[in-house]
């Protein structure tokens, strides 16, 4: 489980990161990543972050993506209750009949 869980949030910094350089999305690598997180920050794409108007963001080339960091905290959190509960019923108990 944390190996599928680090494979998200490793996707998810890449992301993030690349936006933050301002990395264009016409390199095949970086298009490829963008495709592949796309669901996954779309996820939590609920409109309560603005970080300026729209002339704003179209001029700068670097973008802050809070979507991201709020799925790679989500993501990290749904894999640790996993493991958990993986865990707690895997645990070396017998059943009581």
């Amino acid at each position: 489980m944390w190996v599928l869980t680090s494979a998200v949030e490793t996707l998810l910094a890449l992301r993030l990161g690349l936006r933050l350089l301002g990395v264009s999305d016409t390199i095949s690598p970086v298009h490829l990543i963008y495709q592949v997180t796309d669901p996954l920050v779309g996820l939590f794409n609920l409109g309560i972050f603005h970080l300026g108007s729209q002339s704003v963001a179209t001029t700068r080339t670097w973008q802050l993506e809070p979507d991201s960091l709020l799925a790679m905290m989500v993501f990290w959190l749904l894999g640790w209750i996993i493991t958990i509960f993986v865990g707690l019923a895997t645990s070396g108990r017998e059943a009581t009949r």
